[in-house]
């Protein structure tokens, strides 16, 4: 953005004042923008520019970066932006969940509550996602409350009802138990992953 710096300075300005000259870009910028400005060459900062652009927008610059790697780029330039590229992605897939290592629960929908007339806002039963414990986690319990706000009366509660919060029609039928409901160690570290783990919705809070 063209702000001034610490020293009330527009330094960026005149680096990209230059960028434009160097590039001759000048004849490329929004008209209505150079010729509502001192400077011409300050449309290219985006504070400038934005009021006069309209859509359709086309944004070139992914297409311009592919054609420069592919005709620009030549012998061990080629070599070590491929390398780059191949590392980045290796990276990247180290650290990311592959679908294999996620953790995915089915919802119980409890039938039982009838009796008690327990339902949801919308009057479906009740439900919950369990993955349950094994060893040393077999006896303890981890429960996430799923929050999101209260309902408090008639117009507030039936405006709940319509999303996953108020209605067991609107939940996930299958959830995806992560963080601190994920069962990997090295997801996990901080709670025991053996542990029961239990995401559960009451409806109005």
């Amino acid at each position: 953005m063209d702000s001034p710096d610490i020293t009330m300075n527009h330094t960026q300005r005149t680096f990209f004042q230059h960028l434009v000259t160097l590039q001759g870009i000048e004849q490329n910028l929004d008209e209505n923008c150079t010729t509502s400005i001192t400077d011409p060459k300050q449309c290219i900062f985006p504070q400038y520019l934005l009021k006069y652009i309209t859509p359709p927008v086309f944004i070139l610059n992914s297409a311009y970066d592919v054609y420069q790697l592919i005709e620009k780029l030549t012998g061990m330039e080629l070599v070590v932006m491929i390398v780059l590229l191949v590392s980045a992605m290796l990276t990247c897939a180290g650290t990311s969940v592959s679908s294999d290592d996620r953790l995915l629960v089915n919802m119980t929908v409890v039938h039982s509550t009838t009796v008690l007339g327990a339902y949801c806002l919308d009057g479906s039963l009740p439900a919950y996602h369990i993955h349950r414990g094994f060893g040393a986690g077999a006896r303890n319990w981890l429960l996430q409350f799923e929050g999101g706000g209260w309902c408090n009366d008639i117009e507030t509660c039936a405006e709940r009802a319509k999303t996953r919060r108020g209605s067991t029609r609107l939940m996930n039928k299958l959830e995806t138990f992560s963080g601190i409901l994920s069962d990997n160690p090295d997801h996990n570290p901080d709670f025991s992953f053996l542990d029961n783990k239990t995401k559960i919705n009451d409806g109005p809070n």
